[in-house]
C-alpha cells in the first residue's frame, strides 16, 4: 500500500498485513476525530435534554478533546432543540453568574421597594408584589431557574430554592433551604403547637402536602 512518508515529501510502498487486531478502548483514546465525535454528540443529543435537573457526565480524553465535545454538544443541541442554554445565563462559570446576582442585589436594594421587602420583612411580601420582583429579575437575566442551576453547578447541592430564598441569600447570606423544607418546618411547628385530635391533624397533614 502506498503511504506518504514526511521526511521525504513522497510516496512509499509498504507492506501490510492482511489482518489488524486493533484494540478499540485504546484506538479511541488515541485516534480523536471531530467526524466521529459530532455523530456520537447528535446521538446523545436525543436522549438528554438540556431543561432536565439530571446531570450526565462525559468522559474525554483530552481537555482538547473535553473543548471539542463542549463544542460539538452546544451545536447537537441547538439542532436538537432549536436552542442552547448552560443554565446559568451568559455567564462562564455558575460562580460568575453567582457573583453578578449578588452585585445586582446590592445595586438595586433601594431602587427596587420589594428587594427590602424580602430582605427585612419578607412575611409582608404579597404575590401582587412578587410577580412583578420575579419579571423585573427575569428581564434582568436572573430567573429563578439559572439561579437554581448555577447554584447546583457551584455547590453540588440540588436545592430547589425560591426566589426569594435567593435574593436573601445573596444580600444576608442566609442558608439556602427549599420550598418543601420550608413547608415541612412550618407544619412541623403547627402540629407541635398543640394537642389536635386525629381528624385535624389528618386535615392539616393534607394541607401540607397540598402546600409542596
Amino acid at each position: 500500500m502506498k503511504y506518504f512518508d514526511p521526511k521525504t515529501g513522497q510516496l512509499d510502498l509498504v507492506h501490510a498485513p492482511d489482518e489488524v487486531k486493533i484494540e478499540i478502548k485504546q484506538f479511541n483514546r488515541r485516534v480523536i476525530t471531530e467526524s466521529f465525535n459530532r455523530v456520537v454528540c447528535n446521538k446523545l443529543a436525543q436522549y438528554i435534554d438540556p431543561s432536565f435537573r439530571e446531570k450526565t457526565l462525559i468522559f474525554c480524553v483530552t481537555d482538547d478533546h473535553a473543548d471539542m465535545v463542549v463544542n460539538l454538544l452546544k451545536e447537537a443541541f441547538k439542532k436538537e432543540y432549536g436552542y442552547v442554554e448552560t443554565g446559568y445565563g451568559d455567564a462562564e462559570k455558575p460562580e460568575d453568574y453567582l457573583n453578578s446576582f449578588r452585585s445586582y442585589i446590592a445595586e438595586n436594594m433601594n431602587k427596587i421597594p420589594a428587594l427590602m421587602l424580602v430582605t427585612q420583612r419578607p412575611r409582608d411580601l404579597t404575590r401582587a408584589q412578587l410577580k412583578p420582583l420575579k419579571l423585573e429579575l427575569d428581564t434582568a437575566g436572573y430567573p429563578e431557574k439559572h439561579l437554581q442551576v448555577a447554584w447546583r453547578e457551584s455547590t453540588n447541592e440540588d436545592i430547589a430554592a425560591s426566589i426569594i430564598g435567593f435574593i436573601r441569600q445573596a444580600a444576608l447570606g442566609d442558608a439556602l433551604i427549599s420550598h418543601e423544607a420550608r413547608v415541612d418546618r412550618a407544619m412541623n411547628k403547627i402540629l407541635a403547637s398543640r394537642n389536635w385530635k386525629p381528624p385535624q391533624r389528618k386535615w392539616l397533614e393534607r394541607i401540607g402536602k397540598q402546600l409542596k
